[in-house]
């Protein structure tokens, strides 16, 4: 930025600077030795963001697309459906194999992974996984 721009609105030192622009937000965060905790400030937000861009162009000089005329490629929508029958015969195929340890999981599961395969795998997983490994 400017520094005569600066102080003129009276921002030349940083803490002023922040202060008009910037809010800040101490909280506690672990040491990096592990062996306690310090407060850390950092800067939460901005604000008075019009003022601090009008500023900034001053100094900058700030093109956007529209003013530089750039090429700009055709975009190309696909709009495809995805084929998951085959998802759902591979998920159940060799049910027969599974070990003894899923026990009632498996037969309840598998008929009603039919019926709705997203509140099946919902209900399942759990206790399903703590029986193979417990």
């Amino acid at each position: 930025l400017q520094y005569s721009t600066l102080q003129r609105m009276g921002l030349g030192h940083f803490d002023s600077w922040a202060a008009s622009f910037g809010e800040t937000v101490t909280a506690i965060e672990l040491s990096p030795e592990g062996t306690g905790y310090r407060a850390k400030t950092r800067f939460a937000r901005f604000f008075n963001l019009p003022e601090l861009i009008s500023i900034f162009k001053e100094a900058a000089d700030v093109q956007t697309a529209d003013m530089l005329n750039l090429p700009v490629p055709e975009a190309e929508y696909l709009n495809d459906k995805a084929d998951i029958d085959g998802y759902y015969e591979l998920l159940t195929a060799g049910a027969a194999d599974l070990p003894a340890a899923a026990g009632p999981f498996c037969s309840s599961s598998l008929r009603s992974l039919r019926e709705d395969p997203l509140e099946t795998t919902r209900s399942t997983a759990l206790p399903a996984s703590i029986s193979m490994t417990g």
